[in-house]
């Protein structure tokens, strides 16, 4: 069974409207089965309105294979995690929500989520601890596991995509920027 990943808004919102690389969501919509909420995608869109950049919601919705709501009646009633975390926003809440829901009440088990919210990964360690950590990507990480391997990305383009993101307002320890382009570095012109 193909590996399903939950994306939060911070995942589009990066390659749309941070780094404004719709063609590399559109590669990855093509390899790999994106699915998200409504609720995240209603946060996407005015993300992009910010920037007036509103015509790149349909990018989402075109390459996004699932879309789940997650105030269905189901989601509220059968699940363990109706208490909301006030430092949760709500797209953040409905994707683990929807994860809860799909691995636990409809058996799937490739599943992985991708948020770059520190307090959502905190709260899906504290509330599930028996989803695997490796099971929550942030986007690079994601970018790096998948992507650059199921979905063609080279060595050139992540680390394009990383010079993007440093120039950008999206927030990520230059640590972690400085170790994925060691790694890159290595494998630049070898694709």
């Amino acid at each position: 069974m193909r590996e399903t990943f939950l994306a939060n808004s911070t995942f589009f919102l990066l390659l749309l409207k941070d780094i404004k690389k719709p063609e590399v969501l559109a590669k990855i919509g093509q390899c790999v089965r994106l699915a998200t909420t409504k609720q995240v995608l209603e946060e996407v869109k005015r993300g992009l309105a910010e920037e007036g950049l509103e015509h790149l919601a349909s990018e989402v919705r075109e390459y996004v294979s699932e879309i789940y709501d997650a105030t269905d009646k189901i989601l509220r009633t059968e699940n363990p995690l109706v208490v909301h975390e006030p430092f949760l926003g709500t797209g953040e809440f409905s994707i683990i929500l929807a994860f809860w829901y799909l691995q636990y009440r409809r058996n799937i088990r490739n599943l992985y989520i991708i948020t770059d919210d520190k307090s959502a990964r905190k709260y899906i360690y504290k509330n599930i601890p028996e989803i695997p950590k490796n099971r929550i990507l942030w986007s690079l990480k994601f970018i790096d596991r998948y992507a650059v391997f199921l979905c063609n990305i080279s060595p050139e383009e992540f680390l394009e995509i990383l010079d993007l993101i440093e120039k950008s307002k999206f927030r990520v320890d230059k640590k972690i920027l400085e170790f994925y382009r060691r790694k890159y570095m290595k494998y630049r012109g070898s694709d």
